[in-house]
């Protein structure tokens, strides 16, 4: 039967008519080692999606031991938004959803951790406060939520948690009376400064 109404393409009409071999050209993007593939978590089954974060929770534990507090954060970071997932298919209070809930808190405070070390001081402040919602006397987040009310000279609110820390736990009382110290020297300087600069304005009236 002969070829007549053709496909629209010249080149493609020409072929179909006259068939040759065709030859490919593959371009090889990149080589992964055996066992390096990772998963998307969309693909994952559900046990793998649970397995898969304490596996980030180790990952961002290695790069936090040896200085890279960025990755730590992103591997943190990634597990929290995949617990959350897993959170959003349970019903919160139910045992399942209580599970994953538990899991966040370290990852939580891990987190804060790494992001008072990037200066990410608010951001630290806002999931230590996630953590004390839930566990009130929880000394890590305590301390540290304190430590960066420091950094952002928020007074009250430093003092309240780092004494608070230092009552609940003896072991960290010298670092909370170091910070506490800290921002004292920093009150007072604020202070002078002040007193300063209404030195200046009634000086200038």
């Amino acid at each position: 039967m002969g070829f007549k109404e053709g496909l629209g393409y010249p080149d493609l009409d020409e072929l179909v008519k006259t068939p040759k071999d065709l030859k490919f050209t593959i371009e090889i993007m990149n080589v992964a080692r055996a066992g390096s593939y990772e998963k998307e978590f969309w693909a994952m089954s559900e046990e793998e999606r649970i397995n898969s974060i304490p596996a980030l929770k180790e990952e961002g534990n290695s790069l936090y031991k040896v200085g890279d507090h960025e990755g730590a954060s992103k591997k943190y970071s990634e597990a929290l938004g995949r617990l959350e997932q897993l959170m959003l298919r349970e019903k919160p209070g139910d045992e399942e959803w209580l599970k994953f809930n538990d899991m966040k808190m370290p990852l939580l405070l891990n987190y804060s951790q790494c992001q008072i070390l990037q200066g990410e001081f608010y951001s630290a402040i806002e999931h230590c406060s996630t953590v004390l919602e839930k566990q009130p006397d929880n000394v890590k987040a305590l301390y540290r939520r304190g430590r960066a009310y420091v950094e952002v000279f928020s007074p009250t609110e430093a003092r309240r948690d780092l004494e608070k820390a230092a009552k609940l736990d003896a072991s960290i009382a010298h670092s909370c009376r170091s910070l506490l110290s800290r921002l004292a020297k920093m009150e007072a300087e604020k202070n002078s400064q002040d007193k300063t600069a209404y030195s200046k304005l009634f000086t200038s009236s």
